[in-house]
This record gives C-alpha cells, structure tokens and sequence, in this order.
C-alpha cells in the first residue's frame, strides 16, 4: 500500500511540474515584415523541441475564420512528402510543362498543388489536418473541390 502511495505522489509530483508556464510569446517585431508588403496578417511559429509559441497579432490569429491561403503549400507540402506522395522538392509532376515541388513551392504553382491534393486524397488530407491541428481541421467541400480542380 505504501508503495502506491508512493507512486501516487510521484505521479502527481510529475504532473504538477509537467503543467509549465503559458510559454506564448508575442512578438509585434515581426508586424514590420506585414507592414512592408501592405498587408495583414498573422504568424504563429511553434518549436517542438522547446515548446515555445512565437505569434504576432495574436487577435487575428486567434480568429479561425481567415483563410490560410498561399500559406497552406507549407503544409500541403509536408503532408506530400511525410505520405510519400511527393519523394522530394525535386520531384517532378508533368502538368503543362515539367514543375518540381521545389519550382511549385517558390513561384505558388496552383495547378501542381491540386495534382498533389488529388493523390494525397481527401480522407488522408482530413487525417493529417487533424493529426496536425491544423487550423480550424476543416478542409471543407467547397474548398476541397477548388482545391483538387
């Protein structure tokens, strides 16, 4: 009994220093990047290894109901990669010139990226989206359909 007792208060000790601080920063700093291009937005950056949230103008970003827009290539282009539909940023999609992933990824090929949501799939975009937590995890009908258009 003491034992578990014992194990108890470790386990609880471990939860009790595992519950750190909000480690949210906000940097206005990088409103100056935003500022420059004459547009606004939002920029949230989470480090896995420290769990550290970097984000500017934390307002917008709280509010889901902007779009990603050209932003979410960077996902998509991990989703690609990680379920092996892309093999790399050098590999190539046969559209109405030759574009490979790095290409696409620079100039926002529209036409390469509904190819990749195409063989990606709905169901497993769905998956890694919420795997992610990605968003709002919503891909959407409407979306999906202009997406893979």
């Amino acid at each position: 009994m003491r034992k578990y007792i014992y194990i108890s208060f470790l386990l609880f000790g471990t939860l009790i220093v595992s519950c750190s601080p909000n480690n949210v920063q906000l940097n206005e700093e990088i409103g100056k990047y935003f500022d420059s291009a004459g547009v606004k937005g939002t920029f949230a950056l989470f480090d896995n290894g420290t769990g550290d949230f970097t984000i500017y103008n934390l307002n917008r970003y709280k509010d889901s109901a902007y779009s990603p827009a050209s932003t979410f290539k960077v996902v998509h282009s991990l989703i690609a990669l990680e379920t092996g539909v892309v093999s790399d940023e050098k590999m190539s999609i046969q559209l109405d010139s030759v574009v490979t992933m790095e290409t696409a990824f620079k100039k926002s090929i529209v036409p390469y990226y509904q190819e990749v949501a195409r063989r990606i799939g709905k169901d497993t975009m769905q998956f890694w989206l919420d795997s992610l937590q990605y968003g709002n995890h919503s891909i959407g009908e409407r979306y999906y359909a202009i997406l893979v258009r």
